[in-house]
C-alpha cells in the first residue's frame, strides 16, 4: 500500500512517559477500508548515560561553593534545566575535600549522575611589593606590601634583604634599603607564598634657604671683638660654620680685610640627610680707625718767663689703644726745640701728633705758640753815693 493514497498515518501526542499511539487509516479512494491503532511504549531515557561539561573536575580554592553553569546532552540533544532535569551542587568549599555536582533526570528523564570536584589550595594572587621613594623628613619610613589584602592566618613581616635576621622596622634616615616580605601561611586552603623583595629610597632633602643671606660687614676698629654671621632663620638640622682661608673664623680685632666662607652643616641624626647648601660668601672689613686731636685753645700768646711752665690743653678721642701723644716744638727756623728747658721769646710751631700704627691711622693738630719779650725791670741799691768828675 501507499501512504497518502491508500492510507494515512496519524500520530498521538507520543511525548510523554507511557503509551504512544499510532493510527492507520485507509483513504475514502483506495479499495480499503476501517483504520488500526497500535500502541508502544513510551520508556524514560536514563540521565546516567547523559554527557556533563561546563564545569572543571578539580578547582583551586575559593572559599565559596562551586556552582558553575553545566551542559547535559544525551544522545545528542541538549537536555533542559529544571525541565529535563534538576542540579544538585555539593557545599564542601575547604582545599583537601571534594564537592560534586549530581544531575537527576525528571518528567521523560530518569536515573542520576554525579561527577566529583577535586578541591586543591589555591595560590595567594593579587599581592604587590613594590620600591617606594619618599624624601627625608626626620620621621619613620616604612615600607609594606599592597594590593590584594592577604587571606585569614596569613602574615607578613619584614627583613632587611641583606640580614634576613634583622626585621625591617622601618628607617629615618636617607639612604636605600632593600627590604625583603616574608609571608606566613597557616591556613589549609592556601599555597606558600613566596618572599618578595623590595627597595626603600629615603632621598636626601633640601633645606629652604628663603630669607638667608650672607652679606659684607664694615666697621671701624675699636679694639673690640668683629665677627660676620647670616641673616635670616637658619632651617632645623641645618648649622653652619665660619672659614677664613681654610680656617675656623670666629672674629677679628685688627684693622683688615676677612674674606669668609659659611659652610654649611647637616645637623640631622647622622649627618647625611640632607643636600648641603652651597658655601656663601661675604667680606668682614675693620678699617683703621682715625683718631681726633682738638687743641682745646687754639691761642697761645704768653710773655717770656724764665721759668716758664708750658701747659698745652689738648683732647684726644677715637684711640682705642690709647696711643701715645707726642707734642713737637719748633721755633722759626724749624729747630725741634721741643727738648729746652727754656724757650726764648719768638714764634713757635706746635705740633700734637699720634703716629699711628696697625689699627690706627696717623693724627695730628697744630697751633702756633707766641712768646712775647718783656721789658726790664730796672732797680737802684740804696745808699749808693758818688762824687761828680770822679
Amino acid at each position: 500500500l501507499v501512504q497518502g493514497s491508500d492510507y494515512t498515518v496519524t500520530y498521538g501526542e507520543n511525548i510523554n512517559v507511557g503509551t504512544g499511539t499510532i493510527t492507520v487509516t485507509a483513504t475514502a479512494t483506495s479499495n480499503f477500508k476501517g483504520s488500526k491503532t497500535y500502541e508502544f511504549e513510551i520508556k524514560q531515557k536514563s540521565v546516567a548515560d547523559a554527557t556533563i561539561t561546563g564545569y572543571d573536575s578539580v578547582i583551586k580554592y575559593t572559599g565559596v561553593q562551586y556552582t558553575p553553569v553545566i551542559t547535559v546532552t544525551l544522545d545528542g540533544k541538549t537536555l533542559v534545566k529544571d525541565t529535563d532535569y534538576t542540579v544538585e551542587y555539593g557545599t564542601n568549599v575547604n582545599a583537601g575535600e571534594t564537592t560534586y555536582i549530581k544531575v537527576t533526570g525528571i518528567n521523560i528523564y530518569t536515573g542520576e549522575q554525579t561527577v566529583t570536584i577535586e578541591i586543591i589550595k589555591a595560590d595567594i594572587t593579587g599581592v604587590e611589593f613594590n620600591d617606594k621613594t619618599v624624601t627625608y623628613s626626620g620621621n619613620n619610613n616604612t615600607i609594606e606590601i599592597s594590593g590584594t589584602a592577604l587571606p585569614e592566618n596569613v602574615e607578613v613581616k619584614y627583613y632587611y634583604t641583606n640580614d634576613l635576621t634583622k626585621e625591617f622596622t622601618g628607617e629615618v634616615k636617607a639612604g636605600t634599603y632593600g627590604v625583603t616580605a616574608v609571608f606566613t601561611v597557616n591556613n589549609p586552603n592556601y599555597n606558600n607564598l613566596d618572599s618578595m623583595n623590595a627597595v626603600l629610597t629615603i632621598e636626601k632633602a633640601t633645606f629652604d634657604m628663603t630669607g638667608i643671606s650672607f652679606e659684607d660687614v664694615t666697621v671701624t676698629y675699636d679694639a673690640l671683638l668683629h665677627n660676620i654671621t647670616l641673616t635670616g632663620d637658619l632651617p632645623n638640622d641645618l648649622g653652619v660654620e665660619y672659614y677664613v682661608d681654610s680656617t675656623l673664623f670666629a672674629g677679628a680685632t685688627k684693622a683688615g680685610t676677612y674674606n669668609v666662607v659659611a659652610k654649611f652643616l647637616d645637623l640631622s641624626e647622622g649627618g647625611n640627610n640632607y643636600i648641603i647648601p652651597a658655601d656663601m660668601n661675604a667680606t668682614l672689613t675693620i678699617n683703621k680707625v682715625q683718631p681726633v686731636i682738638t687743641i682745646i685753645n687754639n691761642t697761645y700768646s704768653v710773655d717770656y718767663l724764665a721759668d716758664l711752665a708750658l701747659s698745652i690743653n689738648y683732647q684726644v678721642t677715637n684711640n682705642p689703644d690709647n696711643l701715645d701723644v707726642v707734642i713737637t716744638i719748633l721755633d722759626s727756623s724749624n729747630k725741634d726745640v721741643s727738648s729746652n728747658s727754656v724757650l726764648n721769646a719768638g714764634n713757635y710751631q706746635v705740633t700734637v701728633a699720634i703716629e699711628g700704627n696697625d689699627n690706627t691711622l696717623p693724627a695730628s693738630n697744630s697751633f702756633t705758640l707766641v712768646i712775647n719779650k718783656i721789658d726790664p725791670e730796672y732797680t737802684v741799691p740804696t745808699g749808693l753815693t758818688g762824687i761828680y768828675g770822679d
